[in-house]
């Protein structure tokens, strides 16, 4: 490193860019990353749409209680809901196929979000709940425990209750928790239509197609 600094490498004398040269490489590693970014919004049109699961995030509402303080709780999440709302919450018609029905009600959607932002502010926003529990003593007694357990296991605990309280948010949430992290998924489905689609079955129309391909890629048996 620091014959590299002195301008000297592996024996080959290396020399030291110019104030014009470093301007000039920054500039093109600029306009690269502009390229690269511009490329990934067109790939991905819905990024910002997935981004907007962050409402249901714990970490989310880590500040919840300096929201409160400016008067803010109504207001916070308002516009991602209106995204998912907007994408989940009306009905869609495919080039072929039936119809697909809304997936939530929307209009049930403000209201349940407003409870379950003074739900998430009520309990502990930072990452644990206090779960209350029923426990039999060695006495034969019931008493009650209360322990600090964490989000997952609250909700799993909880999740009785919490259907009924949010049922079309909770639609929501199973939404964001099967959304694919990586491009696997997408690989596997074109090796599975590379199969379906052959050069003897290339007269399948895309929804007879979509529907082999599901049953391809998920083992479902037919028999």
């Amino acid at each position: 490193e620091a014959k590299l600094m002195a301008g000297e490498y592996a024996g080959f004398s290396v020399p030291r860019p110019t104030d014009q040269e470093k301007a000039a490489v920054r500039e093109l590693m600029f306009t690269h990353a502009c390229f690269v970014v511009s490329a990934l919004d067109e790939r991905f049109p819905q990024a910002d749409l997935v981004h907007s699961f962050r409402i249901f995030y714990p970490s989310s509402y880590r500040d919840v209680d300096s929201l409160v303080q400016h008067r803010q709780l109504l207001d916070f999440g308002q516009t991602d809901l209106s995204k998912l709302a907007d994408h989940f919450g009306g009905s869609k018609t495919p080039s072929e196929g039936d119809e697909i029905e809304p997936m939530v009600d929307k209009d049930c959607l403000s209201e349940e979000f407003s409870r379950f932002k003074s739900f998430m502010h009520g309990n502990k926003p930072l990452g644990s709940f206090l779960y209350q529990r029923q426990v039999v003593s060695k006495e034969g007694d019931l008493t009650e425990e209360v322990e600090e357990i964490p989000f997952r296991e609250f909700f799993k605990a909880q999740y009785p209750t919490l259907r009924q309280l949010f049922p079309n948010l909770l639609i929501l949430m199973q939404i964001s928790l099967i959304i694919p992290m990586t491009s696997v998924d997408c690989e596997r489905g074109f090796s599975t239509m590379n199969r379906i689609k052959s050069k003897l079955w290339n007269k399948l129309s895309n929804y007879v197609l979509d529907r082999l391909m599901r049953i391809s890629i998920s083992k479902f048996s037919i028999s």
